[in-house]
């Protein structure tokens, strides 16, 4: 379930000003900004948390112990 993303920045040097994704940029001058692609896994880690044996119902979510 990856979902890839691609984001307008503008930069100072190292610092970021700002970010927003593509299609509803938050500036109107675009022409200064860097595109950013940005691959989204939230269940990359999955099998890993899975492997644990022990967990614990805690306010309706499993944990690892």
């Amino acid at each position: 379930m990856k979902r890839k993303y691609i984001f307008l920045s503008k930069w100072n040097k190292h610092d970021m000003l700002c970010a927003c994704l593509q299609l509803n940029p938050c500036c109107k001058d675009t022409k200064q900004c860097e595109e950013i692609e940005l691959t989204l896994n939230p269940y990359d880690d999955i099998e890993e948390v899975m492997r644990e044996r022990k967990y614990k119902r805690h306010r309706g979510a499993l944990r690892q112990r």
